[in-house]
């Protein structure tokens, strides 16, 4: 932009051909390496929207700016030439809405993207220089941290200037590339050139910070956190995309250029934080963009070059009042994004879901009892973290065993709860009172008094005497016992009729329940199982069903009661397939294999 003072022209065809092949070579380079960053960042978009671990308040109004940027080059543009053309501005224009819709849309898009991903890699991933940024997306202007990273964005700009020009004065065989379509000055190309510079400079910043120093910088910090290796992965990420915002003849002059650059911002970055950087980069954009109107005596420029001084001088001036505030970080409520806090939350729950899961695993028993001449065996598995399900051994007197399975309505720790309370009235219960009915109405009639309304316990009560083979139960609502008297019977359900607990009161209760005795006889087992195992659906929304289950136990010889229940469990779990687990599943298979009488208990 110096005054021209002599012309010569000299023809280097081949030369010019090299030049035209090398630009083209880098502006592939920079479109794949953008397009590589890009789509990397998207798919840490996705990953992060899936978990939701994206700050979208921040990252919204990051698209919003940048979509208003966007638009604003294209109109300013739309308006300089709709002046030479037939009609003017007005008779044009509904010929540039579409082209401002697609365009502020595109560059929101690509925003909310780079923003979003980059920004929440950078937590994460532990390279997050983003308290001042966050201070000024909250609105906290006036303190020293926002003052002193405008004071130093705006002096790092001003020196990223100057290292600009030093290598063309010291080099002579540097100088600027400019093509035919570049404009001379700023006021040929645009209506409110100044305008028109702010925006460029504010939409390029922000994409040129989020791309390189949050998303290529948290990706390198993640590979290997040592600032040195994130030095020189984003310094040539930014020379490969070109951040540096003119071209030198030879290219070699435009790379020392770009890593000069962007060593300056990745300084800053780690020295004072992002929102210096930002600051420092935007300032870098509008001087050198403004050059042409304070380098050229007279420059058709020189107005818009003052306006983006004052600018910068603005920015500068609002940095040293709100400086003078003297309001200090710490005197600031500390940023957590939703999504950290979330975070945090999730984990509590974790920690709280897994000691529940601990404390219930402890009220199941650790193994079956072993009695003389029987074989028992059990399995839960629970559907989440905690349920609902629960089953028991319980010792009494004169050799006998209380057998109960148990059923809480609702998953998750509200089951786990109501199905500790209802173990503890059984452990009690059971030690004086020997009819299962009469201890399944006690039960009722004391969980009415205490559970929430809608809650209710379905529930097998039993005592087996190994003396007799005889096993007396009682059903609250549960699924019916199932029978198979030896190993070449067919198995069937013994009714035994009752209501669930918790749904109705004492009298209504106890009209509905009765107790039932049966006899094991050698060779023959019986079944308790909860509704997780029948109801079971596979993808096609199809039930495991009671049908499956007598299939599978009238197969049953003389296996042993732990094969049974494998292989119950395996044949569940090869019907359901891949389809998610909905209910809690208990199985007791207790199996006969002595002969009567019995003098001696183990």
């Amino acid at each position: 932009y110096g005054a021209l003072q002599e012309l010569a022209v000299t023809m280097q065809h081949a030369d010019s051909e090299q030049h035209l092949a090398d630009n083209d070579i880098m502006e592939m380079i920079r479109v794949v390496s953008f397009a590589i960053l890009f789509l990397s960042l998207l798919i840490v978009m996705i990953r992060r929207l899936d978990s939701r671990l994206i700050d979208l308040k921040f990252a919204l109004t990051d698209a919003i700016i940048a979509g208003i940027f966007a638009d604003a080059m294209v109109l300013l543009r739309f308006i300089y030439v709709s002046q030479y053309t037939p009609g003017g501005f007005s008779a044009n224009l509904l010929s540039i809405i579409p082209t401002l819709i697609a365009v502020g849309a595109g560059a929101a898009l690509l925003t909310f993207v780079i923003s979003g991903s980059g920004e929440s890699l950078a937590r994460i991933s532990g390279f997050d220089q983003l308290k001042t940024l966050d201070l000024l997306k909250r609105g906290f202007y006036f303190n020293r941290a926002v003052g002193m990273a405008l004071i130093r964005g705006v002096a790092a700009g001003v020196i990223m200037v100057g290292f600009t020009v030093l290598p063309i004065i010291f080099f002579p065989d540097l100088h600027l590339h400019f093509t035919s379509n570049d404009p001379v000055f700023n006021v040929h190309a645009t209506t409110w050139p100044a305008l028109e510079i702010i925006a460029k400079s504010g939409f390029f910043s922000l994409i040129f910070s989020y791309l390189l120093l949050l998303g290529l910088g948290g990706f390198a910090w993640i590979v290997k956190p040592k600032w040195p290796f994130v030095y020189v992965v984003v310094a040539i990420g930014g020379v490969l995309l070109g951040i540096s915002p003119m071209e030198i003849d030879p290219m070699w002059g435009t790379i020392i250029i770009g890593l000069a650059t962007m060593v300056i911002l990745l300084t800053l970055y780690k020295l004072y934080g992002f929102a210096a950087m930002l600051i420092a980069l935007f300032v870098y954009y509008i001087m050198w963009d403004g050059m042409s109107g304070w380098m050229l005596y007279n420059s058709p420029d020189l107005g818009m070059s003052m306006i983006l001084g004052a600018v910068v001088l603005t920015l500068f001036a609002f940095g040293v009042t709100a400086v003078a505030a003297g309001q200090e970080l710490d005197e600031i409520p500390e940023y957590i994004p939703s999504y950290v806090a979330e975070l945090s939350t999730r984990e509590r729950m974790e920690r709280e879901l897994e000691i529940a899961r601990n404390v219930q695993l402890n009220f199941l028993p650790t193994s079956t009892p072993e009695i003389l001449h029987y074989d028992i065996a059990a399995h839960c598995r629970p559907a989440f973290d905690t349920g609902g399900d629960f089953y028991d051994f319980i010792p009494l007197e004169d050799g006998k065993m209380a057998v109960i399975v148990g059923d809480v309505s609702g998953k998750g720790i509200q089951a786990a709860f109501y199905m500790t309370l209802i173990k503890g009235f059984v452990q009690s219960l059971s030690e004086r009172i020997e009819d299962p009915a009469s201890i399944l109405c006690e039960i009722n009639r004391l969980f009415v008094r205490n559970a929430e309304r809608g809650i209710f316990v379905t529930m097998l009560y039993g005592i087996i005497d190994p003396a007799t083979g005889e096993f007396t139960f009682a059903r609250a609502g549960h699924n019916p016992l199932i029978f198979k008297p030896n190993n070449e019977a067919n198995p069937r359900h013994i009714p035994s009729p009752g209501l669930a607990i918790g749904l109705i009161g004492d009298d209504r209760f106890h009209a509905h329940i009765r107790t039932t005795k049966i006899i094991i006889p050698e060779e023959g087992f019986i079944c308790l199982y909860t509704d997780g195992i029948t109801e079971a659906m596979n993808l096609k929304r199809e039930m495991y069903g009671d049908h499956r289950l007598l299939g599978q136990l009238s197969e049953v010889r003389s296996e042993s009661s732990s094969t049974i229940v494998d292989n119950i469990d395996n044949d569940v779990a090869t019907f359901v397939g891949r389809a998610p687990q909905h209910d809690d599943m208990t199985l007791v298979v207790i199996r006969h294999a002595g002969t009567f009488p019995l003098t001696k208990i183990g």
